[in-house]
């Protein structure tokens, strides 16, 4: 449902999946570790994508990109194939930063 100016919207039930990591500060912050940060994320949604009913929204926080968001991605299906994500769902994202 959605609120707004005092009325509710009932839009239906939409699967969503909110993936957690559970990577430590300095983990996430460490350039190094980058690419595994990123895999484990991949991974994650990657199960979450297999259960029924499968979700239509996945929910990432923003220090999986915390490399930046590269500015020349103009479209989603480039962040995919930059970013590996798997198709057929939508993201909601954030990133620390953009380059």
């Amino acid at each position: 449902t959605l609120s707004r100016f005092g009325k509710t919207l009932s839009i239906g039930e939409v699967p969503i999946a909110v993936i957690q990591g559970a990577i430590s500060v300095e983990d996430k912050h460490n350039m190094a570790l980058l690419a595994n940060n990123q895999e484990s994320y991949q991974r994650l949604s990657e199960q979450a994508l297999a259960n029924d009913p499968k979700p239509q929204l996945l929910v990432w926080p923003e220090s999986v990109l915390v490399g930046g968001f590269p500015v020349e991605l103009t479209s989603m299906d480039q962040l995919a194939t930059v970013y590996k994500l798997p198709r057929g769902v939508q993201f909601l994202f954030g990133a620390i930063t953009f380059n």
